[in-house]
């Protein structure tokens, strides 16, 4: 690339795990339709990154710049979710759990974990704006690590 050449635009690569399949497909086609590449997934046992040999994180390749996660998922809860990734050392910088209603404790673990809470319903143009600060503030540069999907 030269110069001249304009830089390639930014696309976010989000993922998310909501196992309520109406939310889950509203989510995936708003953020498709404002330019994100969206992985959707009804929960955490269904998602690449579950496996420890299929999100192979680095500190100069992350897996997603966005990931966000349903509280209340059969399967493994989103704290817990979100929990299990910061172990493994995931390198995704933003992280967020949504939730209905959230409970003192649930509230003071997403803080200990550096998440965002999103209470449901959550306005549409506020999570975009949260999102749009998030890619203002990404390099341009950044390389995603391949997933397996």
């Amino acid at each position: 690339m030269t110069d001249h050449e304009p830089t390639p635009p930014l696309r976010l690569r989000i993922i998310v795990l909501e196992d309520n399949d109406n939310l889950r497909t509203v989510l995936r086609e708003l953020l498709a339709a404002t330019g994100y590449e969206v992985l959707a997934y009804a929960g955490p046992s269904l998602c690449p990154l579950r496996d420890p040999g299929t999100c192979r994180c680095r500190p100069d390749q992350p897996c997603a710049d966005v990931i966000i996660a349903d509280l209340g998922m059969p399967d493994m809860d989103g704290l817990r979710f979100v929990e299990f990734l910061r172990e493994k050392n995931c390198q995704c910088r933003h992280m967020a759990v949504m939730s209905g209603m959230w409970k003192d404790d649930e509230l003071r673990q997403a803080e200990k974990l550096c998440c965002k809470v999103l209470s449901k319903p959550f306005e549409t143009g506020v999570f975009l704006r949260w999102l749009k600060t998030i890619e203002k503030q990404a390099d341009p540069r950044r390389t995603l690590c391949r997933l397996q999907t």
